[in-house]
């Protein structure tokens, strides 16, 4: 073997051992990428319900929500969703500013207590879920 075929050789070696860096599909930093629901609240205005949250974090990463919505459990009881609605950010009733959200949301049937859960368009990321609240009940 010649010493320019041993050279050959031995680059070629090193190039395919080092692979030219570890080849990955790129992963959202959660530092930057994520949010969390802070501050939601519900009002009842005649058969709706207005929902208002503050996303904290990345609030542009927002995808869609899920309301949850519970009919007729003791408020003692953990919660368990019995329907589920879903909004887009281009939903009639939903309206983004900035990082301030409002739902307009007229159910047929007022439930007893809901949970928002808000969707990152990055799916490696967990959701972020909304603490339970209870709707005032009147007129």
């Amino acid at each position: 073997m010649s010493i320019r075929s041993f050279f050959l050789a031995a680059l070629l070696t090193v190039f395919a051992v080092t692979g030219c860096g570890k080849k990955m599909w790129p992963q959202p930093v959660a530092d930057e990428e994520a949010f969390t629901l802070r501050e939601t609240s519900v009002n009842r205005f005649e058969n709706c319900l207005q929902i208002e949250t503050k996303i904290a974090g990345n609030a542009d990463n927002l995808d869609h929500f899920v309301l949850q919505l519970e009919y007729g459990q003791c408020q003692s009881c953990p919660f368990v969703a019995q329907e589920e609605q879903i909004f887009f950010l281009s939903t009639p009733g939903l309206k983004k500013s900035n990082d301030q959200i409002t739902l307009t949301f007229c159910p047929k049937k007022i439930p007893e207590r809901i949970r928002l859960v808000g969707y990152n368009r990055y799916r490696q990321l967990p959701a972020s879920v909304s603490r339970v609240l209870t709707i005032i009940r009147g007129k």
